[in-house]
């Protein structure tokens, strides 16, 4: 089915995070599951954030964290946020802030299917083991 607009805008519960090999044979981003949400504003505005399950407690004070805790928290988590439009079926994300410095003014597009209410997004572009 044709995504529109209208069709997106709202908060999207994350169901299921896999790359997909180049056999087309899925794999789960983080075998031990994830957790996420995605949200498309109709202002034009939008957030993403997922999360792999099982990821370490850091406690409040993120200044006495220990490196190898931090790195694995961050290891197990994606944010960021920024503008959306929906251009022939694709979703534009334009990255205003992220976790990661460097998406920020990236382009991030993302094929988008809707089928019985649940919506697919795909990633474009392959990851270093030709993995989407």
């Amino acid at each position: 089915m044709a995504v529109s607009e209208a069709d997106l805008v709202g908060t999207w519960r994350l169901v299921r995070y896999d790359f997909v090999g180049p056999d087309g044979t899925p794999r789960p981003r983080w075998p031990e599951g994830a957790t996420g949400l995605l949200h498309y504003g109709a202002d034009g505005r939008m957030s993403a954030h997922l999360a792999a399950e099982g990821r370490p407690a850091t406690g409040d004070d993120m200044a006495a964290v220990a490196p190898g805790t931090a790195l694995a928290a961050m290891r197990g988590y994606t944010a960021y946020a920024g503008r959306w439009s929906l251009e022939r079926g694709r979703v534009r994300h334009e990255v205003e802030i992220a976790l990661r410095p460097e998406w920020r003014g990236r382009t991030l597009w993302r094929g988008a299917e809707l089928s019985e209410g649940v919506l697919r997004l795909t990633a474009e572009g392959a990851w270093g083991d030709g993995a989407q």
